[in-house]
């Protein structure tokens, strides 16, 4: 049985390696990606999203935003996309809409090897999002990112 350390995302390693939530700086154009229907969900169960700050409302039918939280490792205490939560990892689907691979937010210093929990719940997490959501699926196909490199799973990237 997997054993998930948190669903909040965290990763316990960042603060031992010094990041200092280096995922949550935006610069050169980075960005958070929301699936659709993502936004409206956290808005219907309550969460706040004053962090947000979203500057593409239709992205393939999701939304682009930029993080603007004081306490980003908490997002101010507020809602917290799939996008950060899987961070540094993004998926790559297969025809079935299985996970068949990741990219990598290559600003991340920790090595693929160190976050093997934190990759099988990421893929466990997109994977029943795009089997049940076939928009999310196709959305998923679409969605470019900034400062993501392909997973060479030999290495430590």
């Amino acid at each position: 049985m997997l054993k998930v350390k948190s669903v909040d995302g965290r990763i316990p390693l960042c603060p031992k390696n010094n990041c200092d939530f280096i995922c949550c700086t935006f610069n050169q154009g980075n960005y958070i990606v929301l699936y659709p229907g993502e936004l409206e969900q956290a808005i219907q169960e309550e969460y706040h999203h004053r962090h947000l700050d979203i500057f593409d409302d239709n992205y393939h039918g999701g939304k682009k935003a930029i993080c603007n939280a004081h306490e980003t490792a908490t997002c101010d205490h507020g809602y917290k996309p799939l996008d950060c939560k899987t961070y540094p990892l993004f998926p790559m689907l297969n025809i079935k809409n299985s996970v068949a691979n990741f990219i990598k937010g290559s600003k991340c210093p920790v090595n693929i090897q160190e976050i093997s929990y934190h990759r099988e719940w990421a893929k466990i997490a997109w994977e029943n999002l795009a089997k049940n959501n076939l928009e999310v699926a196709e959305w998923l196909r679409k969605v470019s990112l900034v400062g993501y490199e392909k997973i060479d799973e030999q290495s430590n990237g």
